[in-house]
């Protein structure tokens, strides 16, 4: 071969690796670019996620990445790629890859022209020639190229797809890929929705609702972007990166709710929330494609608010009410005709404000000029609703807000009644006439006349005038006086009584009372009424002839009985005070009786109508009745009294008595009792069924013994037991039912008593207790005792643990209720006591106030009462406070009555009454009326010390043993006055007995009214048909006497015998409660311990054919209720049968 063709085919094998090796520089270049451009976009990412960067440095980061990406890329093409390598150059690369050959540099340098110049020979050259071409020409030139780089740059482009999968996998990696290369990430996202908005920029007004509401073209996730700014409007020009973390603390993200159904234009979402205190931008996104709205600007803006509202009351002139300011006022009250000044404080300066009322009906306000108030009058005429509406200078108006109440009291016609005397009457001899007359008035009452004529035709009247000062309620007594008038017979005076209202209110209003007629009968009239008369005359003397007989009767028969021995002395005791309060009551009749002939007598003496004989008549009764009184009934009366004293019960008599006494029937009698006190109604349902439980129980316990005890064989026996267990089954039914019936007003006693009553309920009922006892029954009677056992030993433990548990709640419940009650009794007293002595420095106040009634003192005297109506509206406070507590302690306890609070009432009323005489500096009513606040708080001290000893003296906190106590409390006061009365008797009276004096009798009679006002507080809560309300009334009957016999100043030895009685009558009372309510509570726990005998032994046959078998005569003379006699005689004839 030729040296220029073997030249050529060097030049071709390099000119083959020069074609390779810029192949592989251009896959390099491509590979570098990728991975500079990855590993970019991973860093992006990265940042983004630690620090959040904005779309503008998204934007410059990009823009960095791609020059230095095109820089790189067109430096290493031009070089590595563009300019392709020289043979020269190739040969040299390919020697230092094959350093033992380095003869191809010179082949391919060294033409064959040039072998001189460079020094070498022909055959030299053709040498080289020959050793290159056969070293290279057998090999390929692709293993001269290195492809280490390209593996580099794979393994980096390996490890870049793991993390891109790693970042992919999580949330949010397509949006910052986004962010950065949106082409690359539209690929893997859904395309860009158009996201409109329904807003746009608005105002919107602090803390009120505001409505978000976007259209989006696809059904997406979304978020609403808010960012606050300062700025006071949109600025068009500012770009909001609402993704800055300069700006994060600013900005808020909320979900977006989609509407329920597509509307036409798309999709909604929606949001609702308050509007901030900010402005702000806003604009929605879509978390899918992450599109964006565009941006709006909300401008947030305060309503004007009203801070308080003041009202200024200033009441009629009549009322002589200081004008009264009440601050942050709602709702309107006051008098008619009141003029109220509403002064309401804005938030924000005004420019203008209203008053509304209800129908549209608007007053213009004035604004104050500070522009921070706004005032308006309007007078108080009728029941109304007003709601005030503010605008402030930039023309915004305050919050609709609702109405408020204006209640007025009304302007009423007065009431006016004449009280005494009667419609008609017969004019009286002295031709005067008491008239009591009551007028009443919401508000005042200026004039109350009283207008007289003659004969009802008659036009002229006669007038007199018996008020003119203003006064809410007037009660007026006065004489009629008609002796100047002159009457025939047959004819009538009229009268009537008209009450005026004041005419500052509402203009003159009066109401008439009904007329009255005062009668001048003719003499036929007058003998037409003594006939009727004489008529009643004998009724009321039949009637009074016959209950003598009946007394008489009475009498013997209680003689006889008492010689027989068939009654014992405590009923003897009994029905002789019965017979003797009939006899009393016999004897007042009568005397009325006499009183009503000895009238009729005298009036009719001159009467030509009547005759002689009737006269005679009438006076003749009219005698034998005096007679009858003074010696018949007095001195049967003073027979029966010492019937009465010689009756005398020990207490052995007393004990013997009540133990003759049935349970059961005891049980109804004191459970009746209790019935009889309304307050204690409650707690008596209550332990009445506990006690009927247990009574049930102690019996159900007897049965089931026996039961245990019986055999089939026994049918007699069973047959006993089972009527036995019916009548109890039927007894617990009847209680089951009343205490589920009751349950309701058992709950109301307590939290604790409500849980344990409602558990009890709920046990007996899941227990099947009266289920399981009519089972029982009906296994006795099928003689299967065994089965019946069971069901009544299972019924026996529900009743005995449900038993226990409410007894265990009442018992913490009246101890907890008397600690609470004397606590709150004793906090009551401090504070009364306090309020006392408060009050007596007032009055010493009053007194130092008198000397400073000069000109030269004025300033000192104003200054002076004003510090006391200062202290007069802190002590009024306190009473306030004292009438609340004593209504809350009322429905706790029966010693606090209406009474006590109406005291506690009249106290705050009073204060209410000195306020407006302070006012008007009118120092003597003041004065007056602090000495009787005085009087009134010493009053309710005593009610309240007189309450915490008869609370502390009963038994519990039970409203039956503060009965008992109240009871015993009054026995002690009655015995305290009968004491006092014998001793404070002085000089000498008529019959030589001593008598008191008038100031010793009025505090008598006062003591005497207080224990009777305390009686009647309980009467009120009785009923007034039953035994107690009966004796209770007679008690009140009596003591009303003795308070009349007390102001009659005529006390002698009957009354101090009277006085004597009332006490006696009192502690028996006491004594009938107490012991009925321990015998009942011992006999009950009597029948609860019973356990009869253990059976005898088993009894072989042939010995009960020799002997017989009695009863343990330990079983015979053991207590037990007589109902079960039957059962247990039936017992051992069963065992004798054996």
């Amino acid at each position: 071969m030729r040296i220029e063709d073997k030249r050529r085919l060097l030049l071709n094998f390099i000119d083959g690796f020069t074609a390779r090796l810029v192949r592989l520089n251009l896959i390099k270049l491509l590979l570098m670019l990728a991975v500079i451009v990855w590993t970019a976009t991973l860093s992006f990412i990265f940042l983004d996620a630690a620090f959040g960067i904005n779309p503008m440095h998204s934007y410059y980061y990009r823009t960095c990445v791609i020059a230095a990406a095109s820089l790189f890329g067109a430096a290493y093409y031009y070089r590595r790629v563009h300019k392709r390598p020289g043979s020269a150059a190739a040969a040299r690369h390919i020697e230092k890859l094959d350093p033992c050959n380095n003869y191809l540099s010179t082949s391919v340098e060294i033409s064959a022209a040039e072998i001189e110049k460079y020094g070498f020979s022909e055959p030299l050259y053709e040498q080289t020639l020959e050793c290159a071409s056969e070293h290279y020409l057998k090999k390929d030139a692709a293993i001269y190229i290195d492809y280490s780089l390209v593996k580099k740059l794979l393994y980096v482009a390996g490890i870049l797809a793991i993390a891109t999968i790693v970042i992919f996998s999580r949330d949010g990696g397509l949006k910052r890929l986004n962010k950065i290369w949106p082409e690359v990430a539209g690929l893997f996202m859904p395309a860009p929705l158009e996201i409109t908005c329904r807003n746009r920029d608005f105002t919107a007004f602090v803390d009120e609702e505001i409505d978000f509401s976007f259209g989006f073209s696809r059904s997406e996730p979304a978020e609403l972007y808010i960012r606050y700014a300062a700025d006071r409007q949109k600025n068009p020009f500012q770009q909001i990166d609402f993704d800055s973390p300069e700006g994060a603390n600013d900005t808020r993200i909320y979900k977006l709710t989609p509407s329920a159904a597509k509307d036409g234009r798309g999709y909604e979402y929606r949001l609702k929330m308050p509007a901030p205190s900010y402005n702000f931008y806003y604009r929605a996104r879509s978390l899918v494609s992450d599109s964006f709205s565009a941006t709006y600007f909300v401008s947030s803006k305060r309503r004007p608010e009203i801070v308080k509202v003041n009202a200024a009351y200033e009441f009629p002139k009549y009322t002589r009410i200081a004008p009264m300011i009440e601050e942050n006022a709602t709702a309107i009250s006051g008098l008619y005709m009141s003029e109220v000044k509403l002064m309401a404080h804005s938030s924000a300066p005004l420019s203008g404000a209203k008053l509304i009322f209800t129908g549209n009906r608007s007053v213009d306000m004035d604004v104050m000029r500070d522009g921070r108030a706004a005032s308006a009058k309007f007078r108080l005429v009728k029941k109304d609703a007003y709601k005030i509406e503010l605008t402030d200078l930039e023309g915004i108006k305050s919050r609709g807000g609702s109405f408020h109440d204006i209640s007025v009291y009304e302007d009423k016609s007065p009431s006016c009644e004449i009280i005494e005397p009667a419609g008609v009457i017969n004019a009286p001899y002295d031709r005067k006439a008491g008239v009591t007359i009551k007028a009443r008035d919401d508000f005042a009452i200026s004039k109350l006349v009283l207008v007289y004529y003659k004969n009802e035709n008659e036009e002229e009247s006669n007038e007199i005038t018996l008020h003119e000062t203003s006064s809410a309620e007037i009660f007026e007594k006065t004489v009629l006086d008609f002796n100047f008038m002159n009457f025939k017979a047959g004819e009538a005076l009229f009268y009537y009584a008209i009450a005026f209202d004041n005419d500052d209110v509402s203009g003159p209003k009066s109401t008439r009372s009904a007329v009255n007629k005062i009668v001048f009968p003719t003499q036929f009239d007058e003998a037409m009424e003594l006939e009727a008369l004489y008529g009643s005359i004998e009724t009321r003397l039949n009637k009074i002839t016959g209950d003598q007989k009946a007394i008489a009767e009475k009498i013997e028969k209680m003689d006889a009985l008492q010689k027989q021995g068939a009654m014992n002395d405590y009923e003897m005791k009994k029905n002789y005070e019965n017979i003797a309060r009939n006899q009393q009551n016999l004897m007042n009749e009568a005397k009325e009786l006499a009183s009503d002939l000895k009238e009729a007598l005298k009036k009719m003496e001159n009467n030509i109508y009547i005759k002689p004989e009737t006269l005679a008549k009438i006076s003749e009764i009219q005698e034998k009745i005096e007679k009858m009184v003074g010696d018949d009934m007095k001195r049967l009366m003073g027979d029966i009294n010492k019937n009465v004293e010689k009756t005398k019960l020990s207490a052995d008599d007393v004990k013997k008595m009540s133990q003759n006494f049935d349970e059961k029937k005891l049980v109804e009698k004191f459970e009746r009792l209790k019935e009889l006190f309304s307050k204690a109604e409650k707690e008596q349902k209550l332990s009445t069924f506990m006690k009927e439980l247990e009574f049930i129980l102690s019996k159900q316990e007897f049965i089931a013994e026996n039961t245990e005890k019986a055999a089939p064989e026994n049918t007699e026996l069973n047959a006993e037991l089972a009527r036995e267990q019916k009548q109890a089954s039927e007894n617990y039914d009847k209680a089951f039912a009343n205490f589920e019936k009751n349950i309701g007003d058992i709950s109301e006693i307590s939290d604790e008593i409500k849980k344990a009553a409602e558990e009890a309920l709920e046990s007996l009922k899941t227990d099947d207790v009266g289920g399981r006892m009519k089972k029982a029954g009906d296994g006795l009677e099928k003689n299967d005792p065994g089965k019946a056992f069971d069901e009544q030993k299972q019924a026996a433990e529900s009743m005995k643990k449900n038993l226990d548990a409410l007894k265990k709640a009442f018992d913490e419940f009246k101890e907890k209720n008397k600690k609470d009650l004397l606590e709150a009794i004793s906090k009551l007293i401090k504070r009364s006591i306090a309020m006392s002595a408060f009050e007596m420095d007032i009055l010493n106040e009053f007194e130092r106030v008198k000397g400073l009634m000069k000109p030269a003192t004025n300033d000192r005297f104003v200054q002076t009462l004003d510090a006391i109506s200062e202290k007069c509206l802190e002590i009024s406070n306190v009473s306030r406070e004292i009438a609340a507590e004593l209504t809350r302690l009322s429905k706790k306890t029966i010693l606090i009555d209406s009474n006590n609070i109406a005291v506690a009432g009249a106290i705050v009323r009073q204060f209410a009454q000195i306020k407006p005489m302070l006012a008007e500096r009118e120092f003597t009513n003041a004065a007056n009326l602090s000495g009787q606040i005085y009087y009134n708080i010493s009053i309710l001290n005593m009610m309240l010390l007189d309450i915490y000893d008869i609370l502390n003296s009963s038994k519990s906190g039970s409203n039956m043993d503060q009965l008992m106590s109240m009871i015993k409390k009054q026995a002690e006061a009655q015995a305290r006055l009968n004491a006092k009365t014998k001793d404070m008797m002085k000089k000498a009276g008529e019959n030589g007995m001593p008598q008191l004096s008038e100031d010793a009798l009025k505090t008598l009679a006062f003591e005497q009214q207080m224990i009777r006002r305390s009686l009647e507080r309980m009467m009120e809560a009785m009923d007034g048909d039953s035994e107690p309300a009966r004796r209770l009334r007679e008690l009140r009957s009596e003591m009303q006497n003795l308070e009349a016999e007390y102001m009659r100043k005529k006390v002698d030895a009957k009354v101090q015998s009277r006085q004597k009685i009332l006490h006696e009558r009192l502690l028996d009372m006491q004594q009938a409660l107490f012991k009925e309510k321990e015998t009942t509570e011992r006999k009950a726990e009597r029948a609860k311990k019973y356990a009869p005998a253990a059976p005898a032994a088993a009894i072989e046959t042939r010995k009960v054919e020799q002997r017989e078998l009695k009863l343990d005569e330990s079983i015979k003379n053991e207590k037990y209720p007589k109902s079960f006699e039957k059962i247990i005689e039936l017992y051992f004839d069963a065992v004798k049968k054996f």
